[in-house]
């Protein structure tokens, strides 16, 4: 059995994505893995427990978090990358036609 963080996330912008659910998993069995999920909570602005039993109140103030973030993909797989939390009325839907435009890209690749 694998211990991995599943995060569900609902795409808010761009236009033509918003709505989707994306799954996200990150595996906590391996220090790569841990470091992923680390980073993950610092860039949502979340403190990261000393201890990996406290890991389940981290995972809780994480539910509703809007973030910034970026889809890559990479052959057959698809990676999601926090960037950074956002206020939910700060999100610039001006700029949709740009990153619809990077999405076309990255698929064309």
């Amino acid at each position: 059995m694998r211990l991995q963080h599943v995060m569900s996330i609902q795409v808010v912008s761009p236009k033509n994505l918003a709505g989707r659910t994306i799954p996200r998993y990150t595996g906590l069995d391996t220090e790569g893995g841990l470091s992923w999920f680390k980073a993950d909570i610092k860039a949502l602005g979340l403190k990261v427990p000393k201890k990996i039993v406290n890991i389940s109140r981290v995972i809780e103030e994480c539910i509703g978090l809007t973030f910034e973030g970026q889809i890559k993909r990479n052959g057959d797989f698809t990676n999601i990358y926090i960037n950074k939390l956002v206020e939910t009325e700060a999100l610039d839907t001006d700029q949709d036609e740009d990153v619809e435009e990077d999405i076309d890209e990255e698929e064309d690749e």
